[in-house]
């Protein structure tokens, strides 16, 4: 992330602008930031900055999910060496491995934002 977005972030949450924001803005964003080659490091200063819990509020980046998505990114390489080289979306890997522990319940609000 960089400064300047970092910076109207900040500012964002800081007037709680987040939370004015079009849902459908929102998931753009957040599956641009699971696109990315890194996505992990975005989503740990999202929440550094507070605002993981405008996006996700029922999302943790707690050590079992840091873990899964380490593991992701080395299984779908190998996917793709030695089994397939169907495309698979990423992204929507990742978004699994964000909602893994949550009830069906939280996922269904997920869902329908």
């Amino acid at each position: 992330m960089d400064k300047a977005t970092e910076d109207f972030l900040k500012k964002a949450i800081d007037d709680k602008l987040l939370s004015r924001l079009r849902k459908k803005r929102i998931a753009e964003e957040l599956i641009l930031i699971l696109k990315e080659e890194n996505p992990l490091k975005s989503l740990k200063r999202l929440e550094e900055l507070g605002a993981l819990k405008y996006i996700l509020p029922e999302v943790e980046l707690d050590e079992d999910t840091v873990e899964r998505f380490n593991k992701v990114k080395d299984n779908y390489n190998f996917w793709k060496r030695n089994i397939s080289d169907e495309k698979i979306e990423l992204w929507m890997i990742y978004f699994c491995c964000l909602i893994k522990n949550l009830e069906q319940s939280q996922i269904q609000r997920i869902s329908k934002k």
